[in-house]
């Protein structure tokens, strides 16, 4: 049974308002300055962290976890390593390759006083 767009809307509204009444009660708590100082520390973290990572959780929740989204993605990154097979081979990483010298540099001679 196909779901109709108006139910859709619904389902997604009555997953996200949870999420983003969450950060807005928080904040309409009273801060707690007359308490202990970890219970202020408590809800000055829980607050700062459910405000910033709001719009992480969303993207995760609606785009990042969605089965569409997810097959999309997949057969993009499938399609480019497809169209480009040598690309991704490992490389020497030396400052000694990239400067063209075949073996290190002889180390100056000493010199005695």
């Amino acid at each position: 049974m196909a779901l109709s767009p108006y139910l859709k809307a619904v389902r997604a509204a009555v997953v996200l308002l949870p999420l983003l009444g969450i950060t807005n009660l928080v904040n309409m708590m009273e801060a707690p300055l007359d308490r202990q100082v970890w219970e202020f520390a408590l809800w000055s973290y829980s607050t700062h962290f459910l405000t910033s990572f709001q719009g992480t959780f969303v993207a995760m929740l609606y785009c990042f976890l969605n089965g569409e989204v997810r097959a999309v993605i997949r057969k993009s990154i499938y399609t480019y390593l497809l169209l480009r097979p040598n690309q991704f081979t490992p490389r020497r990483n030396s400052a000694y390759v990239s400067v063209g010298c075949s073996r290190p540099p002889d180390p100056p001679p000493e010199t005695r006083v």
